[in-house]
């Protein structure tokens, strides 16, 4: 699958500490190695939303957009804030 990056994404991803970082590359890699949704663990659909998923790391959600075979991940945010900015 492809996979685009926002800037919202850059810009929550710059703002975490340093033991996040390395769980946060972890789901990415599997992410673009995933040939298909169901091979990436702690993926959920988000109701109400037609290509809206999110992925649990930790306390933070990383959220993104599923259409056409491309995966555009767009924020990665704390739990209590993710839902004000996404979807």
């Amino acid at each position: 699958m492809n996979t685009t990056f926002k800037t919202s994404f850059f810009r929550d991803a710059k703002k975490i500490s340093a033991e996040l970082r390395p769980e946060l590359d972890k789901v990415i890699i599997a992410i673009e190695n995933a040939k298909s949704l169901n091979q990436i663990s702690d993926l959920k659909k988000l109701k109400g939303h037609i290509t809206a998923y999110r992925i649990k790391v930790g306390a933070y959600r990383l959220c993104f957009h599923f259409e056409n075979q491309t995966i555009n991940i767009t924020r990665f945010l704390p739990r209590k804030d993710v839902y004000r900015y996404f979807p």
